[in-house]
């Protein structure tokens, strides 16, 4: 029997990554009930072959697989809420289109979500491999650890394509947002007082570094504006104090001049 989970992709002239990404949700151990794959308003043919994926793949382990469109391109936050709002199951678990997932995740995640009705929010490692080398995150002997509000505030834990969620919860991405959505969105869950662990096992590999490199996150200065909307946002909400505000905002201006350094130096080993 299949487990009560959606996966939603998002996808954005993906056609050279996307049936990796598909492939990996395919061969999971625990296979999901279905799997939708949303267009954002592609300049290439990425929906045709969207519906091309679908008819080699759908019902492959009983797996049902959906392509939605978007009218005209709204960003990955609004994509992803549209395949949130269609979704069917009591889970989800979402995946960029240019990452994958290692066979044994969604089962592992699944079975906490099964073992403690209060959780929320599950995430887990992962490895990022670029031109044929990997760099793991290192492992702790803990099997999870849970995440506090300070935590998740100062430093991201969930990267997007090892989140795992319960589907019926009141809050969603911005649809108007466009960089650190996701930030924004998993802080608004933990502050809210919402369990929410990390799983101290890789399960995903992304093919770029998470800044610096081609795609949404190599452009530093949006993802850094994006960064410090989302902490003006979470003020607004009267989540936290204007000193917490202001230590913040430092503190991610400090990150932002490290990441664009270390991009540098990366670019600069690269052209040696």
């Amino acid at each position: 029997m299949n487990a009560d989970i959606s996966v939603i992709i998002p996808c954005y002239n993906t056609i050279d990554t996307i049936e990796r990404a598909l492939e990996s949700v395919l061969c999971q151990s625990l296979s999901p009930k279905e799997i939708i794959m949303i267009d954002d308003k592609s300049t290439d043919n990425t929906y045709t072959y969207l519906c091309e994926l679908k008819n080699k793949y759908n019902f492959y382990k009983n797996i049902e697989i959906i392509v939605l469109s978007q009218e005209i391109n709204k960003g990955v936050g609004s994509t992803r809420n549209l395949g949130w709002n269609y979704s069917r199951c009591k889970y989800i678990a979402f995946l960029d289109a240019d990452d994958t997932w290692i066979k044994s995740k969604l089962e592992s995640q699944y079975q906490f979500f099964l073992n403690d009705k209060d959780l929320i929010l599950c995430g887990h490692k992962y490895i990022i491999k670029v031109d044929d080398k990997s760099v793991t995150i290192e492992k702790k002997i803990d099997q999870f650890r849970n995440v506090s509000a300070i935590s998740q505030l100062l430093v991201n834990k969930f990267a997007t394509s090892t989140v795992m969620l319960k589907r019926d919860i009141d809050f969603r991405f911005k649809d108007s947002k466009r960089y650190s959505e996701d930030f924004l969105l998993w802080s608004e869950i933990v502050l809210n007082n919402n369990k929410a662990i990390v799983l101290n096992e890789v399960l995903a590999i992304y093919y770029k570094q998470i800044y610096g490199d081609a795609g949404l996150s190599s452009n530093m200065i949006k993802m850094y504006k994006g960064n410090l909307d989302s902490y003006k946002k979470l003020y607004q909400y009267q989540y936290y104090s204007w000193l917490c505000y202001l230590m913040f905002i430092s503190l991610s201006t400090l990150k932002f001049f490290r990441r664009v350094l270390i991009a540098h130096f990366r670019s600069l080993k690269k052209a040696k």
